[in-house]
């Protein structure tokens, strides 16, 4: 290891560091045994967490202002250094910070001009983080994190409910099923069955919620069409007095294999029948 009075390099970790009053670049190892680790002085500390995690309470020096600690992770263990400090103070607002990838490193300095007081992470050789074939950066908030790569063809989707905010799906693609491509005349009041899908659950269960699109041709008399499975409307739109391209959204999907059915009705008898056409169902597969 070489360094100057103002600059410091550890295993690709290189900071230009002003420290007021001291800099110093003492070598403490440490391990589970030592755990909890309290360093008494502004040092970089080599943790060895092959046996277990390691706990690190950071301190502030008497002698020394600004105090700051490299602390660096030793070994591919899945055990990681957990850096606390002194009660009352934060890590970039934080009430900790891990040190978790295989030879991570972590440069943090004590701002004495923040009241209360804040560590500040001031280098964090992030190229470590990343130690295997397709990882990418992400961070969930209050860390950096890598994610791995996903599977062949999968590609990265926004989603709230994980922690790094993104993960790795299958590509999603539209699936539409025609029920209906010629003109109908719908001359009843009561519902007439205008086309089935028969719904094979083992296969279209990772289906999301189906819509149905259709045109219409509405002179008089409104229209009604809706979708039903197992007795069950699933979604519909009725009182249609206007010609043109139409759409609704399922609220549910079959969960067992069933039919479904597709409907309509004019809402009042006489007067000149709408008519529907190229009814289909679709489905978003993600």
């Amino acid at each position: 290891m070489s360094y100057d009075s103002d600059q410091i390099f550890i295993d690709g970790l290189f900071t230009d560091t002003i420290i007021a009053n001291c800099l110093s670049l003492n070598v403490v190892n440490v391990n589970t045994t030592d755990s909890p680790y309290s360093p008494s002085d502004s040092v970089v500390i080599l943790a060895d967490t092959a046996a277990g995690d390691v706990v690190i309470n950071l301190s502030t020096p008497a002698n020394c202002d600004n105090a700051n600690y490299i602390i660096k992770k030793l070994g591919a263990s899945a055990n990681k250094i957990t850096i606390y400090p002194p009660a009352g103070e934060t890590i970039d607002g934080s009430a900790s910070i891990d040190v978790a990838k295989t030879d991570e490193v972590l440069h943090i300095i004590r701002d004495d001009t923040s009241v209360p007081p804040n560590w500040v992470v001031v280098s964090y050789n992030v190229t470590d983080i990343l130690n295997s074939k397709g990882q990418i950066l992400t961070h969930n908030g209050t860390h950096t994190l890598p994610l791995d790569p996903g599977t062949d063809g999968q590609v990265l989707i926004v989603d709230s409910t994980v922690s790094e905010g993104v993960r790795w799906n299958t590509a999603p693609h539209i699936t539409m099923f025609n029920i209906v491509s010629f003109r109908v005349n719908v001359i009843s009041t009561a519902y007439t069955i205008l086309g089935y899908l028969p719904w094979d659950n083992s296969q279209y269960s990772d289906y999301s919620l189906g819509r149905l699109t259709f045109y219409v041709d509405i002179s008089d008399r409104d229209l009604d069409v809706d979708v039903i499975s197992q007795g069950i409307v699933i979604g519909s739109l009725t009182g249609i007095n206007s010609s043109g391209v139409k759409e609704f959204t399922f609220t549910s999907n079959p969960t067992l294999d069933a039919l479904i059915e597709v409907r309509a009705k004019k809402t009042a008898v006489g007067g000149t029948s709408p008519s529907i056409s190229g009814i289909n169902i679709i489905f978003n597969k993600i």
